[in-house]
C-alpha cells in the first residue's frame, strides 16, 4: 500500500467529511428514500459517528450502483483509512462519471504520489505500486486538476496556481498563469487561496509589487469568514446540546 506522502491530507479530509456526511442526512431525511438513498445516508450517519467499518458496506454497495455520492464518500474515507489504491479507483469512477470533487482529488492524490516517489531516497528500494486499474503520472494528475479548475472548482484552482508557481507536473514555472488561477480561486471564496494572495500583495510574489493595501484587504476577508463559521458552529452546538459530550 502507497502510503507516503499521503496522510498530509487526512485532517482535512475529517473536516471535509463531516460536512459532506451531515449534508447527506438533511438533503434526504424529509424524502422518501430510494434503496440508494438509504445505503448512502447509513453510510454517513456511521462516519458521523466515527464507525468507518459500518460506514464502507452501505456505501459500498450504492456506489457499485452507480450512486455518484456514495463513490465520494467512500473513496474520502478509504483515503483517510489509508487505502490510497482503491480510494483513487472510485475517484476516478466518480470523476468520469462528472464529479468536480472526485476529479481535484484524484489530481491531487496523484500529484502526492509523484512528490513522494520524487522525494524518496535514490538509494532506497523502490516500493512495489500496487496493482491499480488506472492511469498514473504527471499528465493524468493534471488532466484532472485542470479540468476541475476549468470548472471553477475552488481547490483545484488554488491547486493549479501551485502547479504553476513551482513548475510540477511537466509545466513550466508561469507566475502569470499562477497568479491568474490564485486570483480566481480566492475571488471564489477559497480561504487558503485567500490567505495566500494577501501573502502575494504583501511581499510581492508572482511578479506583483508589494501592496500592503490589498493584502490588508485579503487578511480581512479571511477573518470575517473565520469567524462566520467559528459564530455558525457555535450556533450549531446550541441546536443540538450534548453533541459533543461524547464519552
Amino acid at each position: 500500500m502507497r502510503k507516503t506522502g499521503l496522510l498530509v491530507y487526512r485532517t482535512l479530509y475529517g473536516a471535509i467529511g463531516a460536512m459532506i456526511a451531515m449534508n447527506a442526512i438533511t438533503s434526504i431525511v424529509h424524502a422518501e428514500e430510494t434503496p440508494l438513498e438509504a445505503d448512502y445516508k447509513a453510510g454517513s450517519l456511521a462516519y458521523q459517528g466515527d464507525d468507518w467499518f459500518s460506514a464502507i458496506p452501505p456505501l459500498r454497495r450504492a456506489a457499485t450502483a452507480g450512486h455518484l455520492p456514495s463513490m465520494e464518500m467512500l473513496a474520502m474515507i478509504l483515503n483517510r483509512a489509508a487505502e490510497t489504491t482503491e480510494s483513487m479507483e472510485w475517484y476516478h469512477k466518480a470523476a468520469e462519471a462528472g464529479s468536480l470533487e472526485g476529479a481535484y482529488w484524484l489530481g491531487v492524490l496523484l500529484q502526492v504520489e509523484i512528490d513522494a516517489a520524487r522525494a524518496a531516497p535514490k538509494t532506497a528500494k523502490p516500493e512495489a505500486a500496487p496493482k491499480s486499474s488506472i492511469p498514473h503520472g504527471p499528465e493524468e494528475a493534471l488532466k484532472w486538476l485542470s479540468l476541475a479548475a476549468e470548472k471553477n472548482h475552488p481547490a483545484a484552482m488554488f491547486a493549479m496556481s501551485n502547479v504553476h508557481t513551482m513548475g510540477k507536473l511537466g509545466q513550466p514555472v508561469d507566475y502569470k498563469i499562477a497568479l491568474d488561477w490564485l486570483q480566481r480561486s480566492a475571488d471564489a471564496g477559497y480561504t487558503p487561496a485567500m490567505k495566500e494572495l494577501s501573502k502575494v500583495h504583501a511581499q510581492g510574489l508572482l511578479g506583483l509589487s508589494p501592496n500592503a493595501k490589498e493584502a490588508l484587504r485579503w487578511d480581512k476577508a479571511v477573518k470575517e469568514i473565520e469567524q462566520a463559521a467559528i459564530n455558525a458552529a457555535k450556533q450549531q452546538a446550541k441546536s443540538n446540546p450534548g453533541t459533543d459530550k461524547k464519552k
